[in-house]
C-alpha cells in the first residue's frame, strides 16, 4: 500500500469510491464533534479568553482611575468652594463703569484724608489692552497724579491707595525731594483701576 505522501489524484479518488456510506457518516460525525469542540471549548478558552482578560483589565483600570477621583472628591469640593469665594470677592472689589468717574474724587478724598495735594491729575491710555476673551468684560482704568506732601504723608496716601476696598493698583510709583521746601516731596503715580463693562456682570 502506498504511503499518503505518494498518493495522486487517480488514488485519492480510487480511495473516495471504496469508502462505503457507513464510513462517510462516520467521518461526518466526528468532523461534526471537532466543529462542536472548536466553537464551544477551544475557541473561548484560546480566543475569547483573551478578549475577556483585555475586558476585564480595562474595567479594573476604570475601577481603580474611579477610586482614586472618588478619593479626591472632597478636596476637589472644598477647593471649588475657596476658588468661587475668592471669585466673588475679587468681583466686588471690581470697579462697575459708572464708578470711574468719581474715582478721581475718591482719589481726592484719600489724598485730603492723608495731608496730601493733588498738584496734577490726569487720565492716561491703556498701551495694553486686557487679552480675549476678558477684554469683552473688563476695561483697564489708567490715570497719572502728581502730589505734593511730606515724606509720611505721601506714604500714608500710598498705603491708603493699596489697601482700598476696591482694586486699585499703583503701577509707577516716582519720589522727589522739593529743593525749594524742605521736608516737603512731589510723588508721581500711575494708578490702575480694572472696571466691568456696563451689562457684564
Amino acid at each position: 500500500m502506498k504511503l499518503l505522501n505518494q498518493w495522486n489524484s487517480a488514488d485519492l479518488i480510487d480511495f473516495v469510491k471504496k469508502v462505503d456510506k457507513k464510513t462517510w457518516l462516520k467521518i461526518g460525525i466526528g468532523a461534526a464533534v471537532a466543529v462542536i469542540i472548536f466553537i464551544f471549548f477551544i475557541w473561548p478558552a484560546w480566543f475569547e479568553r483573551v478578549k475577556i482578560l483585555g475586558q476585564i483589565k480595562t474595567v479594573q483600570g476604570q475601577i481603580d482611575t474611579l477610586k482614586i477621583l472618588t478619593s479626591k472628591k472632597d478636596e476637589w469640593l472644598r477647593h471649588q468652594t475657596e476658588y468661587k469665594k475668592l471669585i466673588q470677592d475679587a468681583q466686588v472689589r471690581l470697579f462697575q463703569s459708572a464708578e470711574t468717574s468719581l474715582l478721581l474724587g475718591d482719589i481726592s478724598k484719600l489724598a485730603d484724608e492723608s495731608n496730601v495735594s493733588i498738584i496734577a491729575s490726569r487720565p492716561k491710555d491703556a498701551t495694553e489692552e486686557i487679552p480675549a476673551p476678558f477684554k469683552q468684560k473688563y476695561k483697564a482704568n489708567l490715570f497719572d497724579f502728581t502730589v505734593e506732601g511730606d515724606y509720611h504723608a505721601i506714604g500714608t496716601f500710598v498705603s491708603r491707595i493699596e489697601s482700598n476696598p476696591k482694586l486699585l493698583r499703583i503701577q509707577v510709583y516716582h519720589l522727589t525731594p522739593r529743593e525749594k521746601t524742605p521736608g516737603s516731596h512731589l510723588a508721581d503715580i500711575s494708578l490702575s483701576a480694572i472696571s466691568v463693562e456696563k451689562g457684564q456682570t
